[in-house]
């Protein structure tokens, strides 16, 4: 059988939200099966889209919502400065 990562670790993997990837996944840009409620991921496919992706040209707003993820991740939880009140 195929190996079949979970929405976790596909997240962890590729350091990108549950939630994005979730949306992803609904919108069928991302490779994916539910089973039930669940989503599941093929590895082989999931490489395959990954080796697409580098290859197609990015939009300007794909590549600020890329970007403001990362940064949301490396400041503690995705708490931007200005959502603390600008402190």
């Amino acid at each position: 059988m195929e190996e079949y990562l979970t929405l976790e670790e596909l997240a962890a993997e590729l350091k990108l939200s549950r939630s994005n990837l979730r949306r992803l996944a609904a919108e069928g840009e991302l490779p994916a099966v539910k089973v039930g409620r669940l989503w599941r991921f093929r590895r082989r496919q999931i490489e395959a889209w990954l080796q697409m992706q580098e290859n197609q040209p990015r939009s300007v707003g794909a590549r600020e919502e890329l970007e403001h993820e990362q940064t949301a991740e490396g400041c503690g939880g995705g708490v931007h400065r200005r959502d603390r009140g600008g402190r």
